[in-house]
């Protein structure tokens, strides 16, 4: 493998490590908050809110529901 190669290779693995570390500390938090907004999980983590609806999609254990058009996440009755 080359230089090059092996570089994009650690920033790729990089980012995979990192997406999973946000969405292991988003399940906790909403865990221990209960309920909480998209935009303040979005202020929390350092992304976009869409980065986070991508990240919930990965998280089945987490719903998103929406109260007076705000989006909410909280974790799904019976977990």
């Amino acid at each position: 493998m080359s230089g090059n190669a092996t570089g994009a290779a650690i920033a790729r693995a990089a980012r995979v490590q990192q997406r999973q570390d946000r969405r292991e500390d988003l399940f906790r938090y909403v865990e221990t908050c209960g309920r909480v907004r998209v935009s303040e999980l979005a202020s929390r983590a350092g992304v976009s809110e869409r980065t986070i609806r991508r990240d919930l999609v990965a998280l089945p254990a987490l719903v998103v529901t929406h109260r007076y058009r705000v989006p909410w996440v909280s974790l799904l009755s019976g977990l």
